[in-house]
């Protein structure tokens, strides 16, 4: 029960972070107009508030994680990785595709542990396509 309390605790401040963060971003945004001096100058207070949201979302996580460490024995810390990396891989896997495809037409995402190719070397030192590794 207490690493339930924990998460709930945990995902209502991610919540609230992201929501703050996702407001800062859309406040950031230049839809229409020249980005020049003054367009980036009435940004700089948002762009430190972003940094800061940041900041605060990434030691939200690891005030969890230690909160939630102090709860565990060292098997269940092993036992409870190895299921996240197995979920996050398996998911990042099916996506594999659409991450390639939305970053740009030179960039390949590659699963850990890949070897690299020598064709795939020279074509980052080329900036040519990267082959496919299926």
């Amino acid at each position: 029960m207490a690493l339930l309390d924990l998460n709930r605790e945990y995902h209502e401040r991610q919540v609230a972070i992201q929501i703050e963060f996702a407001r800062i971003t859309e406040m950031l945004e230049i839809k229409w107009g020249r980005v020049d001096e003054k367009a980036i100058a009435e940004r700089e207070q948002l762009l430190h508030r972003h940094a800061e949201l940041f900041l605060e979302h990434e030691r939200l996580f690891f005030e969890f994680a230690r909160r939630g460490h102090e709860l565990l024995t060292d098997e269940q810390i092993e036992k409870a990785e190895q299921i996240y990396h197995q979920e996050k891989d398996a998911f990042l896997k099916a996506l594999l595709s659409s991450l390639n495809r939305a970053v740009a037409p030179h960039f390949q995402f590659v699963q850990t542990g890949q070897e690299w190719s020598d064709a795939s070397i020279e074509a980052l030192r080329s900036m040519a396509r990267v082959p496919s590794f299926g």
